[in-house]
């Protein structure tokens, strides 16, 4: 295996990338945010559909087929159920696709962002350097302090608490999954309903 070079790039430069490196973060994290408002925004307003019209449909009452007596409001709500169902769960497939696309680029402004710090040799006081020492020490002390610059008498009152273990990427995901569940439940009660109807 080859050495890596010395990579040596003008203090201009790293100043140019770093700052856009940073405005790139803020821009995925924001855009993370937008997205997930309108994505909830459409599962809310399909529930809440779902939720109104459920009472009106139930209330139309029975046909008759033949010798067969339909309940032909509870046939329409089950397969509104259905429908609703299967499209919000093409909705949150893509949701979650777009959420895990997010969180990615956001790693990759932040190992720029790192490297960067590398480079310029501020690793001690940087914001990506000292973000991954905090996880770190999160992950291998939970509930303890900590405390970045503890050896340096000036700052050693400076403190934070342990980060948690999820956190707003992997909460959105659960989220996510929590209403692809409520979705599947939805596609089985329309499932069921339609059954009861034509039985």
């Amino acid at each position: 295996m080859t050495e890596p070079k010395d990579f040596r790039m003008s203090e201009d430069w790293l100043k140019i990338i770093y700052s856009e490196a940073w405005n790139q973060y803020t821009h995925e994290d924001n855009l993370g945010q937008s997205r997930t408002n309108f994505f909830l925004g459409i599962q809310a307003a399909l529930i809440a559909i779902l939720t109104a019209v459920s009472g009106p449909i139930v209330q139309i009452g029975s046909i008759q087929v033949g010798i067969y007596e339909i309940k032909f409001g509870l046939l329409l709500l089950g397969v509104l159920a259905l429908i609703i169902g299967f499209f919000s769960l093409v909705i949150v497939k893509n949701w979650r696709a777009v959420t895990k696309a997010g969180q990615q680029y956001l790693n990759l402004r932040w190992i720029s962002i790192a490297a960067i710090e590398n480079l310029a040799k501020i690793e001690r006081f940087g914001l990506a350097v000292l973000e991954n020492e905090w996880r770190t020490f999160s992950r291998q002390n939970p509930g303890e302090d900590y405390q970045p610059f503890k050896d340096i008498p000036e700052l050693e009152y400076l403190r934070l608490t342990s980060l948690q273990k999820t956190r707003s990427w992997a909460s959105m995901l659960n989220v996510i999954l929590l209403l692809e569940v409520i979705h599947y439940f939805i596609i089985v009660c329309g499932v069921t309903i339609i059954i009861i109807a034509i039985l």
